[in-house]
């Protein structure tokens, strides 16, 4: 996902990347900026990609005309031929916007997040995979049961940023970030209804997770302060920190590119692709 590299952890992530997903956000941050980058997602035969699907992390307005992240899309669909880009289209956003709500009871906005790239992948991988192999994701109760594990945000950038201390901080926080833990309960709860498998660390989810309301930091959090009436004054009391969009790394050991418009394996399945747009 995103500008996540392959050369160098061949061994812990594969050789090759099929189909990538890449938040706009990230679009023109991860792939304008680094020329060894753009050699081995864009250029590359050995290790480029063949499609590159773009989702929208929060609804916003398109202008074709002067978008950056679109124009960036563009230009790099003309140089680079051999990578395919497409964007999801507005229903789409607001189909995968809608299971955020379905599955926490709490809608983007008034949870004040975005989607990660991470949660919209596994919808697109959903939609496309008969079987979807997830590493290097633990699950919602790790960080608690290992609260000084030096583990790494991001596996190339080890040292960097610790994972549980920047999931437990942007889990609780009530007006900003991702909220990782709360997507990784979700996931918990789709691998019980679809061929999902989490390996380093392996784990697997409990009948609770689909039978019981989801308990997450956040949402627990959340759910009290509104209870209380307390929410809006512990919002506007936190402190403004700027929140670095980054997200948790999810891949999968595809060999064979799968068009984004074969979609559908069950009635469950947002086909968050169909209706995108080839630029």
């Amino acid at each position: 996902m995103n500008s996540a590299p392959v050369r160098g952890y061949e061994e812990d992530v594969g050789l090759h990347t099929d189909v990538r997903v890449i938040g706009h956000v990230n679009l023109a941050r991860g792939l304008q900026t680094s020329k060894k980058l753009i050699d081995e997602i864009l250029v590359d035969p050995a290790t480029r990609t063949g499609i590159v699907v773009v989702p929208w992390l929060y609804q916003e307005k398109i202008n074709k005309t002067n978008n950056a992240v679109y124009q960036a899309a563009r230009k790099m669909t003309a140089k680079y031929p051999h990578v395919k880009f497409y964007f999801l289209t507005p229903e789409k956003i607001n189909e995968t916007e809608d299971r955020f709500l379905i599955e926490t009871g709490v809608s983007l906005t008034d949870a004040k997040t975005w989607l990660s790239t991470g949660f919209v992948a596994m919808l697109f991988a959903l939609d496309v995979c008969n079987r979807i192999d997830v590493y290097g994701l633990s699950n919602v109760e790790y960080c608690s049961r290992h609260p000084n594990s030096s583990s790494s945000y991001h596996y190339y950038e080890p040292g960097v940023q610790r994972e549980c201390e920047y999931y437990q901080w942007s889990e609780t926080q009530m007006n900003k970030g991702h909220k990782f833990m709360t997507e990784k309960a979700v996931f918990a709860r789709w691998s019980l209804g679809y061929n999902i498998h989490f390996h380093y660390p392996s784990w697997r989810a409990t009948i609770r997770n689909v039978t019981a309301e989801l308990e997450t930091p956040f949402l627990q959090l959340y759910k009290e302060a509104l209870k209380s009436g307390t929410l809006e004054h512990i919002r506007k009391a936190a402190r403004h920190v700027r929140v670095v969009r980054r997200v948790k790394v999810i891949r999968r050991y595809a060999r064979v590119p799968v068009p984004p418009n074969n979609m559908g394996v069950g009635p469950y399945v947002i086909p968050i692709v169909q209706g995108g747009m080839n630029i």
